[in-house]
């Protein structure tokens, strides 16, 4: 059980050497942060996504529902014309929980990373 009060499920993945959600006592799978990983989204079907020009990063997982990997450059960057794409019909995350480090600075970002 976590903090929050949600039950979750997790296993090991070998490849990744980290835990991975398999199971939530939540309404809807989109509030978990990043659960559609780097480059994807979940749209309003609780449904995971990548963005154009991205696919699975582990298309097996993703065949499972686990697509916490997220998703992987199909093409070379190229940034000659770069753009902004449109999604529509996605869920954004709950942010009813969330916090603002009012007085953190770029400064202290910096050293974190």
């Amino acid at each position: 059980m976590r903090s929050a009060g949600t039950v979750q499920q997790l296993w090991w993945n070998k490849t990744s050497s980290r835990w991975d959600l398999l199971w939530a006592s939540l309404n809807d799978k989109c509030d978990i942060f990043q659960v559609c990983g780097a480059f994807g989204y979940c749209d309003i079907s609780t449904k995971c996504n990548c963005m154009r020009g991205f696919e699975p990063k582990d298309p097996e997982a993703w065949a499972l529902e686990n697509a916490n990997d997220g998703c992987v450059r199909t093409t070379p960057l190229s940034c000659n014309n770069d753009e902004f794409i449109r999604l529509s019909e996605i869920k954004l995350p709950d942010l009813t929980n969330a916090t603002v480090e009012w007085n953190m600075g770029l400064s202290s970002v910096k050293s974190d990373v």
